[in-house]
């Protein structure tokens, strides 16, 4: 397959819009939700509408260096769909986001964006264009002193924005594997790295216990913290001491600030790819945040002492990192690129919220998956909203189209044409062979099988609002359903007994992604005591390398 090909190898020059094929066997719903819901569903429905309705034109770049735009990519950790303004839709206190908000509202709002249940598969399928299950980093995500990561015969993003003459650089979260220093964002296509390796650190200390003895096995992981964390930040392929430079300053500062200096000192005839991953609004580790988010939090209404205020002030500080990027790219005077998205969905039992969707990070249902989105690109896409099916495996092949580029044999495709005129496509959204739970869509129709993965518990499985003692439908082994999202957007009612002819396509789609899952390089990966930070100086280092 092409992805164990070079970059260059691997694209060829093009601005043509190649439409994807579609199927239109679509069949309408009968089963109605109960009236209980009949107003927010009214609602709901009537948002997606519109969204149709607002069907964007594009033009494509030309191939030329000086008008190719710029582009970003921005990823923000764990955030839920009621958690950025220009989303909420009741349920918990919205928080304000202005910068954010102002952004979406030139752009164009991706409202059916799905990313994954968990970091390490979207980060992957994101890198790769490829689905998680393929590069055998579908289940659960990859752990501190497990010696494996992405694949080296992967082509990332990174490589292919460099083989069509674009500087690459990474800040931020990386996720992937650095148990070799060959598996680092910058010797996999990136000029330059500044950040972390691990799935979740210290705010301001920038380290972590995370540690696994033995290997993973289902319903019995054995993973637990250090009693002596370990330093978690890189510069390049080296791992940093602690420093006076950086102890105690808030990672939304530091990433904020190497966005300004990459981005100053690029020079400004060569286009730039910066694939920026915030840690914010991760919320397992809230202290330190700086105050003047804290203070922000304060103007929405949240006094402090509860978690939704924790969440609150981080996501003041994403709102401030994205404006910070984004000006910063600004000042290059080049048409630009700018893809914000969310990797998964909110932790459950943290203030955040994917209100008013069911589920949780971890979780295939619309509350693990489904995250905001939008991208803007002023005289290529036009702004407005769409409600046409988006995959964070989609993200590179539709980038690359939008410079120029076409890229083959992979799992994401080109959507600008769905943008317009929404397809119904069969799709896989996500699959994981492990935990046997997985989605896939036809159009208004989605396909869950064992919706919770490793997770059956009311936070994990549930609804937000639920003030009653519900059985959650689609939650178990091998358990399947089919929910009408366009009448029942919080996956309550399975409808695969009124269509059965739709439930055994998106059967059959899971079941060849089983066909095509490589064996989990997590679950079949112990952990290796070698790792051990205080064998290396208190940091996390590339130990496999010494």
């Amino acid at each position: 397959e092409s992805h164990s090909k070079k970059a260059s190898e691997a694209m060829s020059s093009t601005t043509t819009i190649t439409k994807t094929s579609t199927t239109n066997n679509q069949t309408n719903a009968a089963s109605t939700p109960s009236p209980r819901w009949t107003h927010l569903f009214a609602v709901l429905a009537a948002i997606a509408l519109g969204a149709t309705l607002l069907r964007p034109q594009w033009t494509t770049t030309a191939n030329t260096s000086a008008k190719r735009p710029d582009v970003v990519v921005f990823v923000a950790d764990d955030l839920g769909a009621a958690d950025v303004g220009y989303m909420h839709s009741g349920g918990p206190r919205a928080f304000a986001t202005p910068t954010i908000d102002k952004l979406a509202r030139k752009s164009l709002r991706l409202t059916r964006f799905y990313g994954a249940p968990m970091c390490t598969p979207a980060r992957a399928a994101l890198m790769t264009g490829r689905h998680a299950h393929k590069t055998g980093l579908a289940f659960f995500v990859l752990l501190a002193n497990q010696p494996t990561g992405l694949d080296e015969r992967e082509v990332t993003l990174g490589e292919r924005f460099r083989a069509r003459g674009y500087a690459t650089h990474m800040i931020g979260k990386w996720h992937l594997g650095f148990a070799r220093r060959a598996w680092l964002p910058a010797n996999r296509g990136f000029d330059s790295f500044f950040g972390y390796c691990l799935g979740a650190q210290d705010y301001t200390r920038h380290e972590s216990g995370e540690w696994l003895e033995g290997s993973i096995a289902l319903g019995r992981r054995r993973a637990f913290a250090l009693e002596a964390p370990g330093h978690d930040l890189w510069r390049n392929d080296a791992p940093l001491d602690r420093s006076p430079a950086t102890d105690g300053v808030h990672s939304a500062e530091l990433f904020a600030n190497e966005a300004r200096t990459v981005v100053g000192a690029a020079d400004g005839e060569r286009p730039l790819y910066l694939y920026y991953a915030a840690q914010t609004p991760h919320a397992h580790f809230v202290d330190g945040t700086p105050q003047r988010h804290v203070a922000a939090a304060r103007r929405m209404g949240f006094d402090g002492g509860d978690a939704r205020s924790d969440v609150a002030a981080l996501v003041a500080a994403l709102d401030e990192q994205v404006g910070a990027v984004f000006e910063a790219f600004e000042a290059r005077k080049r048409p630009l690129v700018f893809w914000f998205l969310g990797d998964n969905g909110p932790e459950a039992g943290t203030g955040a919220s994917a209100f008013p969707f069911r589920g949780a990070k971890r979780t295939v249902f619309e509350g693990g998956i489904r995250t905001p989105s939008f991208i803007y690109a002023p005289g290529i896409v036009a702004p407005g909203e769409t409600n046409a099916v988006t995959r964070i495996v989609d993200v590179g092949p539709t980038l690359l189209g939008l410079v120029g580029a076409t890229v083959r044999g992979l799992d994401g495709r080109d959507v600008r044409s769905d943008w317009e005129r929404p397809s119904n496509e069969d799709l896989v959204l996500f699959y994981d062979k492990a935990a046997r739970c997985g989605a896939a869509v036809r159009g208004q129709y989605k396909y869950v099988l064992n919706g919770g993965c490793l997770y059956s518990d009311v936070q994990h499985v549930g609804w937000p609002d639920d003030d009653e003692d519900e059985d959650p439908p689609c939650v178990g082994p091998g358990v399947e359903c089919l929910f009408d999202l366009d009448k029942d957007p919080t996956e309550r009612v399975d409808v695969g007994n009124s269509h059965p002819a739709v439930l055994a396509a998106l059967r059959a789609l899971l079941f060849d992604a089983e066909i095509d899952s490589a064996p989990s390089r997590v679950l079949e990966t112990p952990g290796d005591p070698a790792a051990d930070p205080r064998l290396h100086g208190g940091r996390w280092v590339s130990w496999l390398d010494l």
